[in-house]
């Protein structure tokens, strides 16, 4: 059968249904940023009012005086405090609303993915029904060295580009068009204000791997590395061109920076020095 070119092939109706249902994603998540965005001013208005009432209170209390006016103070001061408990309470409440909605948005986000998972494996068992589909194009089920038709299971990204460096960034970064090279890696760690975790929204480092624990995780979602782990964090890719993992967490491989050159995990380090 000659090849033919997926564009070529008619879409089915549930298809096109997805695609119309992702038009409400943007406005979804800008909603929900918005409001994290309202919660941050708000605590950073209640920090303020908390600052102003404790700089007032140090500024009573190293003030000299009699005793009475020291007196006076000390109840001032006992007065104050209640209200300072008070913005404290209502500042971790604001900061746990904002967990709340960034956990929301990254369950629609994976929700709108697993319903893509299942159309395109649909769209690809009605074309195999069909006999549509193209000669030598893997399905979403073929991982990479296995024919198509064989067992299930989500297929690897494209490694990285021949020559490339791409040091320091995640495989998602890569795949989403993010800046490669070593020169300013990008951190793994969030960012943190007053004790409150700062949401970030595009471009944002990437949460710490204790968070990324407790957020659900996709169970297609590509594994890398000896550990066997998804992606978080700094990551290195293997440069040998056929390694069966490609990527590497830096902690696994005994990095804590993005190495200089052509950079091989050991295995295909080892097998490189036998064929020498």
């Amino acid at each position: 059968m000659a090849y033919r070119g997926l564009a070529s092939i008619a879409q089915p109706a549930y298809l096109e249904d997805y695609v119309n249902s992702l038009a409400a994603l943007p406005n979804e998540l800008r909603e929900k940023y918005h409001r994290i965005g309202e919660m941050d001013a708000e605590v950073v208005r209640l920090q303020r009012e908390a600052e102003v009432l404790l700089r007032d209170a140090a500024r009573r209390s190293q003030a000299g005086g009699s005793s009475s006016d020291k007196k006076r103070d000390l109840a001032a001061l006992r007065r104050v405090w209640p209200r300072v408990e008070q913005l404290q309470v209502q500042c971790m409440r604001k900061g746990g609303e904002k967990v709340a909605l960034a956990e929301s948005a990254y369950t629609v986000v994976d929700r709108y993915v697993r319903e893509l998972d299942a159309k395109l494996r649909e769209y690809e068992a009605y074309l195999r029904r069909e006999g549509q589909w193209p000669e030598g194009v893997r399905g979403m089920g073929t991982p990479a060295g296995e024919s198509a038709g064989s067992s299930p299971g989500r297929a690897l990204p494209p490694r990285p580009d021949e020559g490339m460096r791409r040091v320091g960034v995640t495989p998602e970064r890569v795949d989403a068009g993010g800046a490669a090279g070593a020169s300013a890696p990008p951190s793994s760690s969030a960012s943190v204000v007053g004790g409150f975790g700062a949401v970030g929204v595009a471009g944002a480092p990437l949460p710490p791997r204790n968070f990324i624990e407790d957020m659900p995780v996709d169970p297609n979602e590509p594994r890398y590395c000896y550990c066997g782990d998804v992606s978080y964090g700094e990551m290195v890719a293997c440069e040998s061109g056929n390694c069966p993992y490609e990527w590497f967490h830096f902690q696994c491989v005994g990095l804590t920076e993005a190495p200089n050159g052509t950079w091989l995990c050991p295995d295909c380090r080892a097998r490189a020095g036998r064929v020498r």
